[in-house]
């Protein structure tokens, strides 16, 4: 055989190998992998929807769960059907948040907490805009009216410590907040349609006002000798207790905002925390139990109680108004034993929440939703809020201060 035929033996042989090779390594590139569990990155908003090559979201147990991005329900076939039951509303940390119907619609607002912008969507919609231009840096807590377009911005001005408490309104045709400052260092108010009730403290005491939200209307209508009072509001009256703290004792006072008088309701409680139904009939108040957490319920009027067979903290409740026995409360699944609400306030411990629904009366509950069985997330519930149809509830994941969606219908 000539050196020349040798030759290109060889080099058919090297090239045939090498196709061989190629084919192996680069593998089929037209084929489908029916094991990849990859999430489409581009996707920011992936819950509910299994991986991102079927799109199917099946949780194996047959319940439809929804596609927090596109505001659509998916069902186990891949067709999307309607709203999404749960929705991420923010990606950012918040301060506050609100749910508000117009006409058929409900909108959806908060405040960025690093910013301070306004930014507004659709309970359904999957975009949003920014309706305020106004930069307010690090705001704490934004606490708003029932029509969306006055809310309570609170935070600390420049490195000083000092609180500012500022009663803004929106104008969204000029995207600014218009408003007056309260005096400095407010340390609690609580705000109820468009009406605010604020304690103003000092080193003789604290003095309670109630006012429009505009800060119009001041008038006082409460003093105290004692300060680190708590407030929440429902209808004419006004919930004060004592700052909650497993080591103290609490008590609780109903304050007639008419007339100025003070009814007690339920005392030496740890950690009392309480919180009036829209109707004043009822109060569900929750406190230290040991290392854990006990709820209950106490009829204002029969001054009776009802033990409810759950633990929570107040922050992570809101009473019905369409149905006025009726609260909902996110209920920590396994909480493990602290000192609450201190260690929980502190960031100590954090919990894995479920949402209910309780009947004051009966004492029934209904367990209506787990994030992490429907998102696949584990949330800590703070802050529910109900638009005014209570078709919606909105609340906060105290983990990364994101605003969450649930339609109730």
């Amino acid at each position: 055989m000539s050196r020349k035929a040798f030759i290109v033996i060889i080099a058919v042989i090297l090239a045939f190998f090498g196709a061989i090779g190629w084919y192996f390594i680069s593998g089929d590139k037209s084929g489908t992998n029916s094991g990849n569990t990859d999430v489409d990155s581009s996707n920011p908003f992936p819950f509910g929807q299994g991986p991102a090559s079927n799109g199917n979201a099946n949780t194996g147990s047959g319940d439809q769960t929804g596609d927090a991005s596109s505001g659509g329900t998916i069902d186990l076939s891949g067709n999307q059907t309607g709203p999404a039951r749960l929705r991420r509303i923010s990606t950012v940390p918040t301060a506050g948040a609100v749910a508000f119907d117009v006409g058929s619609s409900t909108i959806i607002r908060y405040v960025e907490r690093a910013t301070g912008h306004v930014i507004e969507t659709g309970s359904d919609s999957s975009s949003s805009d920014q309706i305020s231009n106004i930069t307010i840096p690090k705001i704490r807590e934004a606490l708003w009216a029932t029509n969306g377009q006055n809310v309570v911005l609170r935070y600390l001005k420049d490195n000083e410590g000092t609180i500012r408490t500022f009663l803004g309104r929106i104008s969204t045709t000029t995207k600014t907040i218009e408003g007056t400052f309260l005096a400095d260092d407010i340390e609690n108010i609580a705000v109820l349609g468009s009406r605010i009730f604020y304690l103003d403290e000092s080193m003789s005491g604290a003095q309670g006002y109630r006012a429009n939200i505009d800060g119009t209307g001041k008038t006082g209508v409460f003093n105290s000798s004692f300060g680190d009072w708590k407030a929440t509001w429902a209808s004419n009256s006004v919930l004060l207790f004592a700052r909650p703290s497993a080591g103290m004792q609490g008590s609780a006072y109903i304050l007639d905002m008419s007339t100025g008088a003070m009814v007690p309701t339920i005392d030496r409680i740890p950690g009392l925390q309480g919180l009036l139904s829209s109707d004043e009939a009822f109060m569900l108040y929750t406190g230290a139990n040991g290392n854990s957490m006990g709820t209950a319920v106490y009829d204002v009027k029969k001054a009776v109680k009802r033990d409810l067979d759950i633990g929570t903290i107040i922050d992570k409740c809101v009473w019905s108004k369409k149905e006025k026995t009726v609260v909902y409360c996110a209920i920590p699944k396994s909480p493990a034993a602290a000192s609450y609400p201190d260690d929980w306030y502190k960031g100590k411990v954090a919990f894995a929440d479920s949402l209910w629904k309780i009947d004051a009366v009966t004492g029934e509950t209904t367990d209506i939703l787990d994030p992490e069985l429907e998102a696949g997330i584990s949330m800590d519930i703070v802050n529910p809020s109900l638009d005014q149809g209570e078709n919606v509830i909105v609340f906060t994941d105290k983990n990364d201060l994101t605003v969450w969606r649930l339609n109730l219908k």
